[in-house]
């Protein structure tokens, strides 16, 4: 009669059963070390097959700094890396353990450098950095770094720009016969980012070429490349405070010098003023622009027409100061009093279009009025006269001040259309990059 199986010798075995398949003991993977990587057979030189799979993925952690200027991105992260070599296979059952971990001194590795690397382009290695060895074969190698790699910067619609750069990893000694590069992951991986305060990562990409290599001799050699570029965007809240508004600021201020009386002696002190800090500022926003770019922004542009339109403004200034205390005994040209009739006064809506008629003077010639405050014309009854008569006229005062005016609603004009146009292609320019 068979002996009866009871529950506790069925819990006993189990536990055996368990026990032996995930096992670990300090024996065990010493003895798959023994017979993989201390092997006698094993060198670390030799590949592990004539064409190694080597799949790469980046991750990231956090991005440090984009300097614009210096063309620098530098990003923390790590590179993932696995292959399989069939020399490093173990039976797990027989030596108890699944997986051990050595050194770069102990097993073969592919020969790695970021291409586009401006702080270091020396071989991805590190010799107390540990490869995971599973018992299957695949080796497991995660490096962490931290990546200073050139990135191409398109400054057109700065603050509201998006940059596209690349980590760079070429094969150095194995051309693509001996070692073919792929994607571990589809995308950058930056699941565990830090926030940074001015970049954030809108997305990423993978993909894999070839580098060509011409010999000497007219001989070709291909390496495998594998680029991770990633698609950084701009938060332009600070720029916005710091330099659109004051720039807008010093835009609107340059041409208020034309409503300011002549007789405050301010105006060339004032616009001066204002020409000044707009230097200051284009000064600013060039510094922190690259001496060298594939486009120019546009925001830099707008800032240097703002900056002739100062000059423009002093300019006019001294125009208007001049003519203003011209000698009320020279006669005002009659071309001058058709040129302020017929385009000045109309296009600036001097008054309101709308002034009392001019008169004569004592001697009843053309010439400055006995009193100049009385010098003015009827512009309605000029548009029902086609000959102009010709002793309608200004006194200098009064051209002054039409000109004031007309070259404030000249600038204006001029200023608001700029602004609305630049700042438009800026803002849509950026969303749709």
């Amino acid at each position: 009669m068979s002996k009866m199986i009871t529950p506790q010798w069925m819990l006993f075995f189990l536990f055996n059963v368990l026990h032996q398949a995930n096992s670990w003991t300090s024996d065990g993977e010493g003895s798959a070390r023994t017979k993989t990587v201390k092997a006698a057979g094993y060198d670390r030189l030799v590949r592990p097959d004539e064409t190694v799979n080597l799949q790469i993925g980046l991750h990231l952690l956090t991005i440090n700094f984009l300097e614009i200027k210096n063309l620098q991105l530098s990003l923390t992260g790590w590179i993932s890396m696995e292959w399989e070599d069939e020399r490093l296979v173990w039976d797990p059952a027989v030596d108890d353990a699944e997986f051990y971990f050595a050194f770069d001194s102990e097993i073969w590795k592919p020969e790695l450098f970021v291409d586009n690397s401006l702080a270091d382009v020396s071989i991805l290695n590190d010799q107390y950095l540990q490869f995971r060895v599973e018992n299957t074969g695949l080796v497991e190698w995660e490096l962490p770094r931290i990546f200073v790699v050139h990135c191409d910067i398109d400054i057109q619609f700065f603050p509201f720009d998006k940059q596209s750069c690349l980590v760079e990893l070429t094969s150095w000694a194995y051309s693509v016969n001996e070692l073919v590069v792929t994607a571990l992951y589809e995308t950058v991986q930056y699941e565990e980012m830090r926030t940074n305060g001015e970049w954030t990562i809108e997305s990423s990409k993978v993909e894999t070429r070839n580098f060509t290599e011409v010999k000497p001799g007219g001989t070709e050699r291909s390496y495998s490349v594998i680029d991770f570029t990633i698609i950084i965007k701009r938060n332009p809240s600070h720029y916005i405070s710091s330099t659109i508004l004051p720039i807008l600021a010093t835009s609107v201020l340059s041409i208020l010098v034309f409503i300011l009386p002549v007789d405050s002696g301010e105006k060339v002190g004032y616009t001066l003023t204002v020409l000044l800090a707009e230097a200051v500022l284009l000064t600013l926003v060039q510094d922190s622009m690259p001496s060298s770019s594939k486009s120019i922004s546009y925001l830099s542009v707008y800032l240097a027409m703002t900056l002739v339109l100062g000059v423009l403004c002093v300019i006019l200034t001294v125009l208007v100061i001049r003519v203003h205390h011209r000698s009320p005994n020279i006669p005002v040209p009659q071309r001058i009093n058709v040129l302020m009739l017929k385009m000045c006064i109309p296009l600036s809506c001097w008054r309101g279009c709308c002034c009392s008629r001019g008169k004569k003077n004592a001697n009843g010639k053309v010439g400055p009025n006995t009193d100049p405050s009385e010098a003015y014309v009827d512009i309605d009854y000029q548009k029902n006269n086609e000959d102009f008569p010709e002793d309608y006229l200004f006194a200098w005062t009064e051209i002054a001040a039409v000109m004031d005016w007309f070259f404030f609603i000249l600038l204006s004009t001029i200023t608001a259309l700029c602004t609305v146009v630049l700042m438009s292609i800026v803002i849509v320019g950026g969303i749709i990059s």
